[in-house]
């Protein structure tokens, strides 16, 4: 209620107190509702009152908790883009680092199907990549070949309307990606102008345990010590967890990280044509978890 003051005491200070109720038994809600409220009358003014977070710190928790929810939306819609290419231009996927890097969406925005990118030769596409700037480092030749090595047919009316769809979705991963980016810049702003940024600061960071993190999270120290056996996907990410949430972490390998089934299956990193669908499904949830984590730590 408005106005109100509220207590969080410790429970091992509760059960102490306990004892001048009586003997200690089983639990009972109505007797223990009753030492809370009779120990707040005699003892409240030991225990130390909850605050409201500061008008700044409710600020930075809604620009960073919206930059989470447009996050997800972008991979979203990203699963959903990917999925139609693997069906109408499966040539794109892998063309370049990123299907949501700029060159991607800048290449899918012109050449939205097959029948629009059978224009291109060599030549034309290595114009092409230097009037957009392109300076990932792989030669022409080689785009081109992955394209062509994988051109579906191009002529059917599914094929155009797939092509109207990936267009759309462009244009929307484009608008969530700038709504990221200006949230991203008023969130550091919000951070530096905060008047506790330097508590927030010695905090510890989700991964490596320096550097604070403002919009939330465990801020606790290392709480434990864990042990993770096996390096492949699985290990480094139930560790990074582990790590995010303050425990001190230690990795053992019998090799080198990520060689062992990971490196051989690659995770099953793929959906295509795969069955029954409940399974297709389920690889797409994974892509889907790949793609939020790579969100996540900047890959």
């Amino acid at each position: 209620m408005p106005g109100s003051q509220c207590s969080s005491p410790a429970s091992r200070q509760i059960k102490a107190l306990r004892t001048r109720y009586g003997s200690a038994g089983n639990k009972d809600d109505r007797r223990g509702a009753y030492v809370l409220a009779d120990t707040l009358r005699t003892d409240g003014h030991r225990w130390q009152p909850l605050r409201e977070d500061h008008p700044e710190t409710k600020a930075l928790q809604t620009m960073c908790r919206a930059r989470k929810d447009l996050v997800e939306i972008r991979v979203q819609v990203m699963n959903q883009l990917r999925s139609n290419l693997e069906l109408a231009f499966p040539g794109t996927l892998g063309l370049f680092s990123r299907l949501d890097s700029p060159i991607t969406l800048a290449f899918l925005r012109r050449f939205p199907t097959a029948a629009q990118a059978s224009w291109l030769s060599p030549a034309r596409l290595e114009r092409w990549l230097r009037s957009v700037g392109y300076s990932g480092g792989i030669a022409a030749q080689t785009l081109y070949r992955h394209l062509d090595g994988a051109a579906p047919d191009s002529s059917s009316v599914e094929a155009q309307a797939r092509g109207q769809i990936t267009t759309g979705l462009v244009t929307i991963i484009e608008t969530l990606t700038a709504e990221i980016i200006r949230i991203e810049t008023q969130i550091r702003k919000l951070f530096d102008a905060h008047p506790d940024q330097k508590i927030f600061t010695s905090l510890p960071r989700p991964g490596n345990g320096q550097s604070g993190n403002p919009s939330g999270g465990d801020r606790g120290l290392p709480r434990a010590v864990r042990g993770v056996i096996g390096a492949g996907i699985v290990g480094a990410n139930v560790a990074f967890r582990l790590a995010q949430s303050g425990h001190s972490v230690t990795v053992v390998d019998a090799g080198q990280v990520g060689k062992r089934t990971s490196g051989n299956s690659f995770s099953w990193l793929n959906s295509l044509n795969k069955s029954p669908l409940a399974y297709h499904r389920l690889n797409m949830m994974g892509i889907s978890e790949y793609a939020t984590l790579g969100q996540e730590i900047g890959a």
